[in-house]
């Protein structure tokens, strides 16, 4: 049997939306995402994204 391709990898863009800072770790990868400040956009996994998408003050702008 052959090895089976791995899906391509889809890249999520968010941006912090609140006043201060803000980390939220991925639940799938594990990585750490650090919004430093207002208005910060931030390449998450796209394994990560749906989780991140349930966090107030953050939102979707994109994905690759």
């Amino acid at each position: 049997m052959e090895p089976r391709p791995e899906a391509p990898r889809v890249t999520f863009y968010f941006e912090y939306v609140g006043n201060t800072g803000l980390t939220v770790r991925g639940p799938i990868t594990g990585r750490s995402y650090r919004f430093a400040g207002p208005a910060q956009r931030v390449a998450v996994d796209g394994r990560d994204a749906p989780s991140l998408m349930a966090v107030p003050n953050l939102r979707t702008v994109g994905k690759s």
